[in-house]
């Protein structure tokens, strides 16, 4: 289940229940061949994981590339549902599980214009869902393509840097 994100930054939040004990998840940042962000989620054993999912164009016998970026655990109720709350802001990426954070970071690989869910073998029932928008981010770090734009520094003749300044 993949759907458009509301901007490049924003919040994606819900009462996730499963049933069943086959793979299943959030996406982020996914396209429409598959390449994204993917938030596994191991129900059985209380475990997520983070990983950058996708294709790979150098292998078509193994086309498919996966990094695990990051994992948590996290306690499971009895009904087997819990509150996930998905904060994308620039690349910032952050997971809530029933109001802890379990993951977060910042990576640069996918930028994907879907978010969604997806389940290898459990039934999902999504409730209260919610997307809000949040505010474009500034730049976040500089760049080397900003550094380039900078004059350069002015070198004295003789090679040496000056360590302090003139009196």
């Amino acid at each position: 289940f993949r759907f458009q994100k509301p901007s490049a930054s924003f919040m994606f939040e819900g009462l996730l229940t499963v049933e069943g004990m086959g793979k299943m998840g959030l996406v982020s940042d996914i396209d429409l061949e598959g390449n994204g962000y993917y938030f596994s989620f191991d129900i059985s054993n209380g475990l997520i994981q983070l990983r950058a999912w996708g294709f790979n164009a150098l292998n078509n016998r193994e086309n498919f590339i996966f990094k695990n970026i990051q994992s948590a655990v996290f306690t499971i109720n009895e009904d087997r549902s819990f509150y996930f709350k998905l904060i994308r802001y620039g690349n910032y990426i952050e997971l809530s599980i029933d109001g802890m954070v379990k993951l977060t970071l910042i990576d640069y690989t996918y930028s994907g214009n879907g978010i969604g869910l997806y389940s290898a073998a459990s039934i999902l029932s999504l409730q209260q869902l919610t997307e809000k928008v949040l505010p474009d981010t500034e730049e976040e770090y500089g760049s080397q393509e900003e550094e380039q734009k900078l004059p350069p520094k002015e070198e004295p003749a003789h090679g040496y840097k000056k360590l302090r300044p003139d009196p």
